[in-house]
């Protein structure tokens, strides 16, 4: 498989990710998002990194089961924060298949690794998972 068909592979989990927080359930905690989302959602990455990774590597049905155990609040950030780390794996899979090539120098490498690093940090996409918009002046 080629990095480009992983990279739409972890696109569509994110989406998939995303339009689960779509349900009524969440409609409260989506209406209460403010410009300390991201670093909320990053706080609880740090802390929940290896319930993030098992629902976001998770295929449908287990990934469900997962998250039926978690209570509505730990629920909502444990899939918004799965939702973007298949949107950045997709980033960085895209990033990877276009910069890396072998052949040129290790400085030129250094650069091209720099511009995969920074591929999720560079749409709003890959920062702000939720699907709502993000609140004014967050990308600003």
């Amino acid at each position: 498989m080629s990095l480009s068909s992983y990279s739409r592979h972890a696109f569509h989990v994110g989406e998939e990710l995303r339009q689960m927080l779509r349900a009524e359930a969440y409609e409260p905690l989506l209406a209460q998002l403010s410009l300390r989302a991201p670093a909320v959602l990053a706080a609880f990455d740090r802390a929940e990194g290896a319930l993030i990774e098992k629902v976001a590597t998770a295929t449908p049905a287990p990934r469900q089961k997962l998250l039926d155990k978690l209570p509505l609040e730990k629920r909502f950030w444990t899939i918004a924060a799965a939702a973007q780390k298949a949107f950045e794996a997709a980033a960085v899979l895209d990033a990877a298949e276009l910069e890396l090539r072998p052949g040129g120098s290790y400085r030129a490498m250094i650069g091209a690794v720099q511009t995969v690093l920074q591929a999720p940090h560079l749409s709003e996409d890959y920062l702000w998972p939720f699907p709502s918009d993000p609140p004014e002046g967050l990308f600003d």
